[in-house]
C-alpha cells in the first residue's frame, strides 16, 4: 500500500513538472503587417530604372503623395553564405534585390514568407549593371552607385507578415538562349532580373567532378545545354556547400537570376535547388571554331536565316572582316576574297554567328563578341560587347539579289552598310547610294 501510495506522488510530481514547463513557455508569435502595397514591384522598377551602369536614385511619395510601398515573398536570402547580405523578394510582376549590411537576414527573412518593404527614403539603381535597392555609395571615391543600406535602416522600412509559405513561390522556367534576348530589352530586364528561374535539360561543366567553388574564393562555374548555350554560375567560396561536388549529368537547376558587369549570373541557393540529375555525363558540345581555321562559303539561298549558322559579309569582291580582338569598338574593315581551287574561302575571324531571338538577330564577331549600338549619338561604329546588352539585337531585311540591311532596334536610323568614307563597313545613316552587305554561309 505505501509502495502505491509512493507512485501516486510521483506521477502527480511528474505531471506539476509537466504542466509547469507547458505554461513557462512562450507562446507562438505570428508575425503581422498591416501596410498595404502602393504599387507592384515591376512599377516600383520602371519609376527609378535608368540604363546607365552606376547610379542611385532617392524613392520618393508617390504624385498622391503616399510612400512608395511594395510587397513580396522571399525567394532568397543569406542562409547558405552563396548570397551575401542580400535578400531578394518577387510578386506576380518581378523581383528585386535588397542590399543590407547584414550578415543574419535569414532569422528574419525566411523563403516563402511575405516581405513589405517601404522604399520611400532609400536608394534604388544599379552597381556595375545590378539593380538593387539600398543606399547611396561612391565607389572608389568617385563613381554613384547603389550600395549596402545599415542593418537599422533596413529595420525600419520592411515588415513581414506570417509564416513562410512555399508553395506560394512562383518559379518561371526558362531556356539559356532565351537570356540572350532578354538582356537586350531593358522592358525584359526589369521583368526578369532577380527573379527565381528554372532551366530544364541543362548540365554543368565538370559536374561530378569540380566542387561548386574554390576554397574562400569566389569562384564562376558554367551551366549549359544540349545545344550549347551557357550561362554562368556564381558561387561563394564561404558558402555551406561549396567544398560539395556539382552533380554530374543533366538535370534542372532552380536559382536566381541576376545580372554583373555584362552578363547573366545564376545564384544558386543550395544544392538542393539542383533536380533529377541522371548522373550520366553528356557528350561535349563542340567549341567555337579556332579564328584561323579556314572555312569555304556559299552564297544565302533565299531570305532565312539559320539561328546558330556562321555567315560572313561581302561588299564586291571583298569581304568584311573583324576587329582586332583587342578592340571594344570599331569598323568592319574589307579585304579581297581569296579563292583557292575554284572556292571562295576565308578565316573563321572572318565569319559572323546570327542567332535569332524573339525580338530580333545578335550578331556575334569571330571572337566571340556582339555587334552593338549604344545610345551616346556621337557614336558612328559597332560597339563590341562580350555580353547581351541593350543595342545588340537588329532586324534584317533581304534587299534583293542577296543583300541584307541589317538595322539596329535600339539606334533605329543606322543600318549596317558600306561606309565610303572609310571604304569599310559601319553602321549608317545614309538612305542614298547604300550598299548593303550580301551575305554567304560558311561551309566547313
Amino acid at each position: 500500500m505505501k509502495l502505491y501510495k509512493l507512485l501516486l506522488m510521483l506521477t502527480a510530481m511528474i505531471m506539476a513538472t509537466s504542466c509547469s514547463e507547458e505554461l513557462n513557455r512562450p507562446p507562438m508569435v505570428i508575425p503581422e503587417c498591416d501596410w498595404e502595397p502602393t504599387m507592384s514591384i515591376l512599377d516600383f522598377k520602371k519609376m527609378v530604372w535608368s540604363n546607365d551602369r552606376n547610379y542611385a536614385n532617392e524613392v520618393y511619395r508617390t504624385p498622391g503623395g503616399e510612400d512608395v510601398i511594395i510587397r513580396g515573398r522571399v525567394i532568397a536570402n543569406d542562409s547558405t553564405s552563396n548570397i551575401y547580405q542580400k535578400v531578394y523578394f518577387q510578386d506576380a510582376t518581378g523581383a528585386v534585390c535588397v542590399y543590407v549590411n547584414s550578415k543574419t537576414l535569414a532569422n528574419e527573412y525566411k523563403v516563402g514568407e511575405e516581405m513589405f518593404i517601404n522604399v520611400t527614403g532609400l536608394f534604388a539603381g544599379r552597381s556595375n549593371n545590378s539593380f538593387q535597392i539600398g543606399a547611396y555609395s561612391l565607389y572608389q571615391g568617385t563613381t554613384v552607385e547603389t550600395g549596402r543600406m545599415e542593418e537599422d535602416v533596413f529595420e525600419a522600412h520592411s515588415r513581414v507578415n506570417g509564416f513562410p509559405q512555399i508553395s506560394k513561390l512562383d518559379t518561371i522556367t526558362l531556356s539559356l538562349n532565351r537570356l540572350n534576348s532578354i538582356a537586350a530589352n531593358p522592358d525584359s530586364m526589369m521583368k526578369y532580373e532577380g527573379q527565381l528561374v528554372r532551366f530544364d535539360g541543362v548540365s554543368f561543366e565538370g559536374g561530378g567532378r569540380l566542387t561548386w567553388a574554390d576554397a574562400a574564393t569566389n569562384t564562376n562555374r558554367t551551366l549549359k545545354d544540349a545545344a550549347g548555350n551557357s550561362v554562368t554560375v556564381r558561387n561563394s567560396g564561404y558558402s555551406t556547400f561549396a567544398e560539395e561536388v556539382m552533380p554530374a549529368g543533366t538535370g534542372s537547376v532552380v536559382a536566381i537570376l541576376a545580372y554583373y558587369s555584362n552578363a547573366w549570373q545564376l545564384l544558386v541557393r543550395s544544392p538542393a535547388d539542383c533536380i533529377d540529375f541522371d548522373g550520366e555525363m553528356p557528350e561535349e558540345t563542340p567549341k567555337p571554331a579556332d579564328p584561323e581555321e579556314v572555312a569555304t562559303f556559299v552564297a544565302v539561298d533565299g531570305t532565312d536565316l539559320v539561328s546558330g549558322n556562321y555567315y560572313v559579309m561581302t561588299i564586291g569582291n571583298q569581304l568584311a572582316t573583324a576587329i582586332n580582338s583587342t578592340y571594344s569598338y570599331g569598323r568592319l574593315a574589307l579585304a579581297d576574297i581569296s579563292i583557292t581551287d575554284g572556292a571562295l574561302q576565308t578565316k573563321m575571324a572572318n565569319a559572323i554567328m546570327v542567332l535569332s531571338t524573339d525580338e530580333g538577330y545578335l550578331l556575334i564577331d569571330g571572337y566571340g563578341r556582339y555587334l552593338a549600338m549604344d545610345d551616346d549619338e556621337s557614336h558612328k561604329t559597332f560597339q563590341l560587347y562580350n555580353g547581351v546588352q541593350p543595342g545588340c539585337l537588329w532586324s534584317a531585311e533581304a534587299e534583293g539579289n542577296g543583300t541584307w540591311r541589317f538595322t539596329n532596334n535600339v539606334r533605329t536610323g543606322y543600318s549596317i552598310a558600306q561606309e565610303g568614307k572609310y571604304t569599310n563597313v559601319a553602321p549608317t545613316t545614309s538612305t542614298t547610294d547604300v550598299v548593303y552587305p550580301r551575305l554567304y554561309q560558311l561551309v566547313k
